[in-house]
């Protein structure tokens, strides 16, 4: 999948949602939904701490949210966010190396991943029998309380190796799979780019024990994370076990990001060849906006205008229309400073990427003269207040959003007032938008087989190469 994973999944629920809510959407008013319920506690030493019961089965999702992500790293120095999530398993003070995972499956807990590192946050999480929760605080606050203290460098060089298998099966092995870091790199430059998690292995392989620690340690304080927990508990006690367990660990030093600014000036015209590559692939991307920026809610709904379906959009001109592409999908993905506006298209057969990029152009163009209908816009607010109901039936999504929420805008029910921000966004706001947005500082992103530059998109202009351009992070 070549689309942004975090994003990409919150865009799959989308879409799911504007197919229900299609036939119905014209004689409907506005979907809103309503706010989780929620208990926010600050612990003297800076952790916040939120709860939101639910009593209908007796499992509880509990996820640590720490406030760093790959955009914290340094040139040269990249892979060690995600590698200080790795190494968070690897023993603590009162727990043995691989035994996290054990004390939780023995109880009957379990987890989808355990963690994921983005970005922007790092993010440990899992559910549990409600009988669990405590035991579950008590392996998280041990090993928030002396991060990495009872690990060393032997327990680093076995992470290296899983950590190089994760890159080999998400980056290396699969076609195109550097597009997404090559189209941040591109579009968020500077000396802080935007970069995807897994760094080049030449950065791991010279990462040291103490290298490693010394930059994460200063991030895993209680100061700079988000306890949060949804499902079968008392939110009193549940309260009164944070307190005793995550209570005592010290408040580290105030904690700093850098702001991420996009940076592409003019088009970039970018070929990448991939000897795994089979077919192609046409992206066209453009910076946006990031989490909390009001723009964000005209943009979800400028991207839904131009996927458009059968009767109208890209999916009309190219797919049924033209029979130029099998697919294509458009999205705006949000980080917590910055986005991707993204239109990525698949030709059928040797239909040529220039003439689906023409195409592209038209649609986008006739997008920015006319608003779009208040029917259109009524599909997607409908589609996007179900969207965010249908993302919060897992006790763990629950957690998350709560927490990212509180790590981006200070508001852990942010999401349910953004869906009301969305159901007041206006023609007119699109339409701003996109001549904003959508403007000549782009990038046109051809995906080809190696060897097969001629079926790079009008490669009749001037283009570059990846492999010539392609930022440290993504390279091999």
């Amino acid at each position: 999948m070549r689309t942004f994973p975090r994003r990409a999944r919150r865009r799959a629920w989308i879409s799911v949602a504007v197919f229900l809510v299609a036939r119905a959407a014209s004689a409907q008013d506005v979907a809103t939904v309503r706010p989780l319920s929620y208990t926010r506690v600050v612990l003297a030493n800076g952790l916040v701490a939120l709860f939101n019961e639910d009593h209908s089965s007796p499992i509880v999702g509990i996820g640590v949210w720490y406030h760093v992500g790959a955009k914290d790293e340094q040139a040269g120095h990249t892979g060690l966010a995600h590698l200080c999530e790795h190494m968070m398993f690897e023993g603590s003070p009162n727990v043995a190396p691989g035994q996290f995972m054990a004390m939780i499956h023995a109880g009957g807990g379990n987890s989808t991943r355990w963690a994921e590192t983005s970005e922007d946050r790092t993010f440990y999480y899992e559910t549990v029998p409600s009988t669990m929760l405590e035991q579950t605080l008590w392996l998280e606050a041990d090993r928030m309380a002396r991060p990495f203290q009872a690990s060393d460098s032997a327990r680093l060089d076995a992470v290296r190796t899983v950590i190089r298998n994760e890159r080999q099966a998400n980056v290396e092995n699969r076609p195109f799979g550097s597009a997404n870091a090559l189209t941040l790199g591109i579009l968020y430059g500077g000396d802080h780019p935007y970069r995807g998690g897994l760094g080049p292995m030449d950065d791991l392989n010279g990462a040291t024990f103490s290298g490693m620690r010394q930059f994460c340690a200063p991030y895993y304080v209680p100061n700079n994370a988000v306890i949060a927990m949804s499902g079968d508990f008392n939110a009193g006690q549940a309260r009164a076990m944070v307190e005793r367990y995550f209570g005592s660990i010290p408040r580290g030093a105030a904690v700093t990001h850098p702001r991420m600014q996009p940076t592409i000036q003019g088009e970039r015209r970018v070929v990448l060849e991939d000897p795994r590559g089979r077919g192609r692939a046409l992206r066209i991307a453009w910076a946006g906006v990031g989490f909390a920026e009001p723009d964000k809610f005209a943009l979800n709904a400028l991207a839904a205008e131009l996927q458009g379906n059968a009767a109208s959009g890209l999916e009309k001109a190219l797919v049924y229309d033209r029979q130029l592409a099998t697919a294509v999908f458009v999205g705006h993905f949000d980080n917590e400073n910055g986005g991707v506006f993204q239109i990525e298209a698949y030709p059928r057969g040797a239909a040529p990427l220039g003439a689906i990029e023409d195409v592209v152009d038209s649609v986008v163009r006739a997008t920015r003269d006319a608003r779009p209908t208040d029917a259109q816009l009524r599909r997607f607010k409908n589609a996007n207040a179900v969207a965010a109901t249908v993302s919060l039936q897992g006790r763990v999504f629950r957690a998350d959003t709560l927490a990212q929420g509180q790590g981006w805008a200070n508001d852990p029910v942010a999401y349910a007032k953004q869906v009301s921000a969305a159901a007041r966004v206006t023609p007119a706001d699109v339409q701003q938008v996109a001549a904003k947005y959508l403007t000549a500082n782009r990038l046109v992103l051809s995906m080809v087989p190696a060897g097969k530059l001629n079926l790079a998109s009008k490669p009749e202009k001037p283009y570059e190469n990846a492999v010539s351009i392609m930022p440290a992070e993504v390279k091999r």
